[in-house]
């Protein structure tokens, strides 16, 4: 990516297709995913299973906003695919662990790989020919917000989503 000061930035790191898949199934906002870890994830009480738990996310948005020294936690109901996501990724082997999911042998700062997002994000969605709105990475949490608003309704996801009243 070359940066509006003439700086060539990379634009692909091994964690990002992961990433942007994590942000797709959870609605984690950008300053969110990174912060995730293998111990945020509970299985279904009653089954075991992972589909049908609760990943314990943290608002980070609504802890700024409100100044709050106490993190604020958005259970978001694990589904289909962020179940077969976190399979895929290992989580019988990582099971409880304070270890991030997102690349967690990477040296660089949480702020950093926020920020490495957005702008990926917005460098491979350029590529995309459309009519419509400019694309952002926000884009992937409204997907999510789509897809759980016909699954339980407008009032339960926007409860989900962190947000007082519906969106």
């Amino acid at each position: 990516i070359e940066l509006s000061n003439g700086i060539l930035k990379k634009a692909y790191y091994p964690w990002m297709k992961d990433a942007f898949r994590l942000s797709l199934f959870s609605s984690a906002r950008r300053q969110e995913l990174p912060h995730i870890k293998w111990n945020d994830i509970h299985p279904n009480s009653e089954t075991g299973e992972l589909w049908g738990g609760v990943l314990m996310l943290q608002d980070i948005k609504i802890t700024t906003i409100q100044k709050s020294r106490k993190v604020i936690i958005r259970p978001i109901e694990i589904n289909m695919d962020l179940a077969e996501f976190l399979i895929e990724k290992g989580y019988s082997q990582h099971t409880g662990q304070d270890k991030y999911i997102i690349d967690p042998e990477e040296t660089m700062k949480r702020e950093t790989i926020k920020n490495i997002l957005s702008n990926s994000f917005a460098h491979y969605i350029s590529f995309v020919t459309t009519k419509a709105t400019k694309l952002s990475f926000e884009c992937l949490r409204k997907t999510w917000f789509t897809g759980c608003t016909k699954a339980v309704g407008l009032e339960t996801a926007s409860k989900m989503g962190g947000h007082k009243s519906p969106v």
